[in-house]
């Protein structure tokens, strides 16, 4: 036990240890989160800081496992998770999870079932160091127990481990691994294990030897919906450890983010485990018998806030505003601000990052809604910054002043690509006797519009992708294009426009 206490005390004290400057992440990609109510696949993480300072997550499902003990046996399991997950810096998560689970076993034409609980507190840091290569690290501690509710402090167990991998913050795919150790105490829940019967056995889920863990995963974002695909392997290490029958689990899953003022997204997880099975034999030692197949539902819900400004930053703008109303340049009374975030087509920039400061403080930090909005309450009278961020990288300042009876307001045109990807549709829209149109151009699949410039010239920065382009305009024929642009890609498109018959070009 006391070897157990030093190496989680020593995994927690790196963690919180490591500097702010080595995982800072400015722009949180807006990926789903695990079981654990933080981004990633299901068992591998992502090194990406949560969307949201507050999130919940939740899952229930349906597993089998096929008769294992050659006595005409069927084993059926219902389970559920619950966590909650708080982000007090960009760099740095907790987590508390809940785990329940119920099985039900029939053997030669006898019933037999139970209830298993185990709850978990996870602390993560970590997030993109270079570009788009993110890194991270993880401790998860958890508390088997005997039946639910129980804890059996013996027993108490930690997961370690280390991830990281693409994870750009302009992308379609992110692609991790990790690798990480097990120090299981869990099969301390069961101290008479000789005198289990091999239905408790198959119920428990615990093991009495260590494991190190790996794993590769896939999580992409195309729209609202995200994709992901991982393979695990927890390999049984120890003496006698049956290495052959160590759980290994296929994932696939996709969760759906439709447009709302909270992060919502419901998900779909089937799990497969092609694991050998272990002697669940009354002397053989306790392992974990996973079930073959699963099925799981799963919801997570962000809640977005403004994050408030810290004591030392409230003392800072105290004194600041004492020391700037002595001298008539502004009040103490609060105010609002409130603006909006376009790109350069005039189109609505959702989820830009807007921060709001005072000198060097940081008093806000909001997101934008659907609708490219976002509004900063009960601000002290004076001058300040408002900063935006896209989710390309871009970022634009403009100074407001906030005081009287009406909203300080601050309207920003921000780009909506990464400057390194620089895709583009690129052209000039004329009629056949070679003078410029003002055309409306449409991009299908974007469900965006964009008007060309008075000599028909246009530039729109897209996704690298493909996409259908109409172009149409009063007088004329419409046409339509199918382009598809490369990263770094510029698609020219010169268009030549016929007048319409029976009408009047102008």
């Amino acid at each position: 036990m006391a070897r157990f206490e030093l190496v989680a005390a020593f995994a927690v004290a790196a963690l919180v240890a490591t500097p702010q400057s080595a995982f800072a992440q400015q722009h949180a990609t807006r990926f789903g989160e695990n079981l654990d109510a933080l981004p990633g696949a299901l068992r591998v993480p992502l090194p990406v800081a949560p969307a949201t300072l507050l999130a919940v997550s939740g899952g229930a499902g349906y597993a089998y496992t096929e008769p294992v003990l050659r006595q005409n046996d069927q084993h059926h399991r219902a389970f559920g998770s619950l966590a909650i997950a708080v982000r007090p810096l960009s760099w740095l998560a907790f987590a508390l999870r809940f785990d329940g689970r119920y099985d039900a076993h029939t053997i030669n034409g006898r019933s037999d079932d139970g209830i298993v609980g185990d709850p978990r507190i996870v602390l993560r840091a970590g997030g993109r160091v270079a570009g788009a290569f993110g890194l991270g690290a993880q401790a998860s501690l958890w508390a088997p127990g005997a039946s639910a509710p129980s804890i059996v402090p013996a027993a108490f167990s930690v997961d370690m481990q280390a991830f990281g991998g693409y994870v750009p913050a302009h992308g379609r795919v992110a692609l991790v691994g990790r690798a990480g150790f097990r120090l299981d105490n869990s099969a301390q829940s069961a101290p008479n294990a000789a005198q289990l019967s091999a239905s408790d056995r198959l119920s428990l889920g615990v093991s009495a030897f260590h494991a190190v863990l790996v794993g590769v995963a896939a999580v992409g974002r195309f729209g609202p919906v995200e994709p992901f695909a991982e393979c695990t392997a927890d390999i049984l290490v120890g003496r006698d450890a049956p290495i052959g029958a160590s759980p290994v689990h296929f994932v696939g899953g996709v969760r759906v983010h439709p447009r709302s003022s909270l992060h919502l997204h419901p998900g779909l997880v089937l799990d497969v485990s092609p694991s050998a099975r272990a002697s669940l034999a009354p002397g053989a030692p306790l392992t974990d018998t996973t079930p073959r197949v699963a099925v799981m539902f799963t919801l997570g819900v962000g809640f977005p806030s403004p994050r408030e400004a810290s004591p030392a930053e409230r003392a800072a703008g105290r004194a600041r505003n004492t020391a700037t109303a002595g001298a008539g340049n502004a009040s103490t009374t609060a105010g609002d601000a409130e603006g909006e975030v376009r790109d350069p087509s005039g189109a609505p920039v959702a989820d830009a990052v807007v921060l709001v400061r005072r000198g060097e403080q940081t008093v806000l930090e909001l997101r934008t809604d659907a609708q490219g909005h976002w509004r900063a309450r009960g601000l002290a009278s004076g001058d300040y910054s408002v900063i935006v961020r896209g989710a390309s990288g871009a970022e634009r300042s403009v100074p407001i002043r906030v005081g009287g009876s009406t909203a300080a307001r601050a309207a920003v045109t921000i780009e909506t690509v990464t400057s390194a990807a620089g895709a583009q549709l690129r052209g000039t829209v004329r009629s056949f006797n070679g003078s410029g149109v003002r055309a409306t151009i449409r991009i299908v699949e974007a469900n965006r519009t964009v008007v060309a410039n008075e000599d028909g010239s246009f530039r729109i920065p897209v996704e690298p992708r493909s996409y259908t382009v109409e172009f149409s305009a009063d007088g004329y024929q419409s046409q339509r294009r199918r382009v598809t642009v490369s990263d770094n890609g510029v698609v020219i498109l010169n268009i030549d426009l016929r007048p319409r018959r029976g009408g009047r070009a102008p």
